[in-house]
């Protein structure tokens, strides 16, 4: 079981917690539709089917780590401008881990969580658009914490990097009052300044495999546009990556 959080404007002011469930995102869904508020989190002990990017399962055990979704329905936010509610989750879990474990992580485009080349948080952002307007997000977010075996060589944890033992609620805590920060100031300029300054791979030539084409290549990252499409100078041109269509072979 999960307490309210102290130090928290709206996110987290109810919390939904189960012991298991299949995925919190899919829960926040349902949840939305029966009109549970603007912050709630939706927060279990065991997801055992929650997925991370491309549909990759997101492997965790049980009691160890933080799995969690937080609900809004952020009215502020345009359709063409989604790629925020990124910024602002990326932002806020790396915010947390250099300010209170000095954790220095990287985002690997768009949204997981690194530090040294391995996997330390990852978020899946699902939205909900009707005409021009944002009508809701969920925001899935999983944080390896106290776990320390992975059937995964990418993977690690706050435990395996720090050699410490973390309670959840003070981390989950911490990790709330972050994100809430970066969601109020969503509109400064700084937050894509340092979204791109975290970027993993910014400024260094690095290999990338053109989803597309099914070509590698070696290209050095310059930064995001607009619309959150990867930029990546190569010899030739400045290319521009949406989700899926480009991928780190650096990591592999």
């Amino acid at each position: 079981m999960y307490n309210i959080p102290a130090n928290t404007v709206f996110i987290g002011k109810k919390v939904h917690y189960l012991p298991s469930c299949h995925s919190t995102n899919d829960v926040a869904h349902r949840l939305i539709h029966e009109g549970y508020p603007n912050g709630c989190v939706v927060i279990t002990d065991e997801q055992y089917a929650g997925k991370g990017q491309k549909g990759n399962s997101w492997e965790t055990e049980p009691g160890q780590n933080l799995t969690f979704s937080i609900l809004l329905y952020p009215d502020n936010i345009t359709p063409s401008d989604q790629f925020a509610l990124t910024r602002i989750v990326s932002l806020g879990i790396t915010d947390f881990l250099e300010n209170f474990l000095q954790i220095r992580a990287e985002i690997k485009w768009p949204n997981d969580i690194i530090y040294k080349g391995k996997k330390l948080a990852g978020i899946l952002i699902n939205t909900s658009i009707s005409g021009n307007r944002l009508t809701d997000a969920i925001l899935g977010i999983g944080l390896n914490v106290n776990q320390t075996t992975f059937a995964l060589l990418g993977a690690t944890s706050l435990t395996l990097v720090t050699g410490k033992m973390y309670n959840l609620q003070v981390i989950l805590d911490g990790l709330l009052e972050s994100i809430e920060r970066r969601y109020s100031q969503y509109k400064s300029r700084k937050q894509e300044v340092d979204y791109i300054q975290r970027l993993y791979g910014l400024n260094l030539e690095l290999p990338y495999r053109d989803e597309k084409l099914g070509l590698d290549f070696t290209g050095i990252i310059r930064g995001v546009d607009e619309t959150g499409r990867i930029k990546i100078e190569t010899e030739n041109e400045m290319c521009r990556f949406s989700f899926k269509e480009v991928r780190f072979l650096s990591l592999e």
